[in-house]
């Protein structure tokens, strides 16, 4: 296999959620297109982590020196048409296709949490524990009570 064929960017034209795996085409080949590929993640044995490119989302792939037919996709990448969703050095976070978002302002410590739906906090000891101030604007709802 000829080295420039190790690491390849192309686009996802299919998503396999069951496996976490993509199918990729490489239009700088003619449209070749990857058979299945697994998607590499942080964690997979004990924690788990799920979370896959979109169709159409720009990915780079890596393939052993066999062809194209074994390989993995390494992870998605920001282009000229996919901007990153900050230009802060400060900031970390997840933003989401409906607009919701986590993210973590490095300096100040805070960090915020903005959900288009409902935010669930489950307890499986029955204990939810809030340290510090707890501001509310709007109606609290409980039930339960004696």
């Amino acid at each position: 296999m000829v080295i420039t064929n190790l690491l390849r960017a192309g686009i996802v034209s299919a998503v396999i959620p069951e496996r976490c795996a993509v199918v990729v085409a490489f239009n700088d080949k003619d449209n070749l297109v990857s058979r299945e590929l697994p998607v590499l993640v942080p964690k997979t044995l004990r924690a788990k982590y799920f979370r896959l490119p979109d169709v159409d989302e720009s990915v780079l792939c890596a393939f052993l020196g066999n062809g194209i037919e074994t390989g993995f996709c390494l992870g998605a990448f920001y282009t000229a048409v996919d901007l990153p969703p900050t230009d802060s050095m400060d900031v970390q976070g997840v933003w989401f296709d409906d607009g919701s978002f986590c993210v973590y302002e490095v300096a100040s410590g805070m960090m915020t949490v903005f959900a288009k739906g409902d935010i669930v906090l489950r307890s499986e000891s029955g204990s939810v524990v809030v340290q510090g101030d707890l501001r509310v604007t709007g109606q609290i709802y409980g039930a339960g009570y004696a």
